[in-house]
């Protein structure tokens, strides 16, 4: 709920917003919703099969007519461009979302008896300064890639600097503060975690949120995008959505 609350209330009209580590595309169709038919939403996810899903409902959205223009890369969001080795669960195939880049496989993490049959396969990294090297501005980017995340980030750093990233909306499993947060923080970033409460949503500064997954916002306009946040009813649906309509 937060997540979905945060995407529709940052993205706006005209947008360009990164889904990175889309999946089947539940963030994308937010995004693209929120952006409109004037904006634009890039969506990274390497898997292979998760892809193909991406594509069909991606198909579905622009039959409508009444989204954004998707372009779609099937790469994972990295430190550098190159390859990496994807490690696909054998419980994909009843939670796809699963599938993470090796190197973040660490940190003593077990895998359990259910994970067993992993499979491997060898998959794209691009940088997202590299894909918006022409001086682009993002509004939003979305985060959700099993563990990956600070490879990601240190991937737009550049642009993080420049402050041509409006918004980061990140999942991170690790207790607050992690590399991700302090890495954030470094470029001159405020980050706080997003929780819900019975009205809508409520941002928590210096600790990790109660909700689970665990969902973060980073920032350079700290007090402005709190306001935004916290300010009415839920917006993405509920009550709130008809009354702001």
């Amino acid at each position: 709920m937060p997540l979905t609350e945060a995407l529709w209330r940052l993205a706006q009209p005209g947008d360009i917003v990164v889904d990175g580590g889309a999946n089947i595309g539940y963030a994308t169709s937010i995004l693209a919703a929120r952006v409109g038919p004037r904006g634009k939403v890039h969506s990274f996810e390497p898997d292979p099969r998760s892809f193909g899903e991406l594509q069909r409902n991606v198909t579905e959205w622009e039959d409508r007519g009444q989204s954004g223009a998707f372009i779609l890369h099937e790469e994972a969001l990295g430190a550098r461009s190159g390859t990496a080795t994807l490690q696909i669960p054998a419980s994909f195939e009843w939670n796809g979302g699963r599938a993470r880049i090796e190197t973040a496989a660490a940190d003593g993490e077990d895998i359990s008896e259910l994970d067993r049959g992993i499979t491997k396969l060898e998959v794209k990294l691009v940088t997202l300064d590299e894909v918006f090297s022409q001086g682009e501005h993002v509004s939003v980017v979305k985060l959700d890639v099993e563990g990956f995340e600070l490879d990601a980030l240190m991937g737009m750093e550049q642009m993080l600097r420049a402050r041509r990233i409006r918004y980061v909306v990140f999942e991170e499993q690790r207790d607050y503060p992690a590399a991700t947060h302090r890495f954030l923080r470094d470029v001159g970033y405020s980050v706080f975690g997003l929780d819900h409460g019975f009205f809508g949503i409520n941002c928590c500064s210096g600790k990790g949120p109660r909700a689970e997954p665990p969902n973060y916002v980073a920032t350079y306009e700290a007090e402005e995008t709190m306001r935004r946040l916290e300010r009415g009813l839920w917006k993405s649906f509920g009550p709130g959505s008809y009354l702001a309509h």
